[in-house]
């Protein structure tokens, strides 16, 4: 699927120029995601790329752009040259990225318990406790996200 710049979330495009500007703490932010974090992304080629870089951080702009595409290549050389709003620091961000995939899976989780709802409550109770509990679990995490919270 071809993405454009306007296809990419503010985190994604903010992170995806720390990668020009900021390697090193774009690196320590990306290494705080998981593959979960990045599905669904529009970024998640360019941010999958960097992470199987091994190389200085000095050096990770010029070997990410020769290992993309080039219309990647194209797309991360467009953000890094944006003028626009002042990014957000990498480790904001990579935050921000966890929390979108949080509220995804709070939201298909909803959706399965409409659609078991609909479906009969009565006949599906046991799994609608167990997606309950799954909700509530989400719920919790983004709460501690939100908050700074710790148990």
């Amino acid at each position: 699927m071809l993405i454009s710049f306007g296809d990419l979330k503010k985190s994604e495009k903010d992170l995806i120029w720390a990668l020009i500007h900021d390697p090193g703490n774009a690196m320590a932010a990306l290494d705080t995601l998981d593959g979960d974090d990045l599905q669904d992304l529009q970024g998640r080629e360019i941010f999958e790329v960097a992470r199987s870089l091994h190389c200085e951080p000095a050096a990770l702009p010029a070997v990410l752009l020769e290992r993309l595409s080039d219309t990647k290549a194209q797309i991360v050389r467009e953000i890094a040259t944006n003028p626009g709003a002042p990014p957000f620091p990498p480790r904001q961000c990579a935050e921000a990225l966890k929390r979108q995939r949080l509220e995804r899976q709070r939201s298909a989780i909803k959706q399965q318990i409409d659609r078991l709802q609909a479906l009969g409550a009565a006949e599906h109770s046991m799994e609608i406790d167990h997606l309950s509990e799954q909700l509530l679990s989400v719920a919790i995490r983004l709460d501690r996200d939100v908050t700074g919270a710790r148990d």
